[in-house]
């Protein structure tokens, strides 16, 4: 897997990530990452935005890269039924960098993901 680095900026929510592409001799550019190299970017994007992740819940090509949802631990609490889980959707492009994410709904973890019905 390549090394990844982050650049955080603290205006505004955005995060941009970059993963260093592994070099080739011939000059040209690397193979599009499959499905599992994508699934293992997002775990490293969730764990370098601090991101507590419970599940990739889904994972989809799109026309520009990928499309991943991701399950995240907002904020634990006792009982664990009671913590709070948000539901992210990350953009990143075809070389699995990413372009952006946001919170597409949150619930409370006994109750389930009652914002579905709405």
């Amino acid at each position: 897997m390549s090394e990844s680095a982050a650049r955080r900026t603290t205006s505004g929510s955005e995060t941009r990530h970059r993963r260093a592409a592994p070099s080739r001799e011939d000059g040209n550019r690397s193979p599009a990452p499959g499905g599992r190299e994508v699934l293992d970017a997002v775990r490293d994007l969730a764990d370098d935005l601090g991101w507590q992740s419970e599940a990739v819940a889904g994972l989809r090509r799109t026309a520009d890269g990928w499309t991943a949802t991701v399950d995240v631990v907002e904020t634990s609490r006792v009982p664990s039924t009671t913590d709070v889980i948000g539901v992210y959707e990350i953009d990143l492009d075809d070389r699995a960098d990413m372009l952006g994410f946001r919170r597409l709904r949150h619930y409370i973890r006994g109750r389930g993901d009652n914002d579905r019905d709405h």
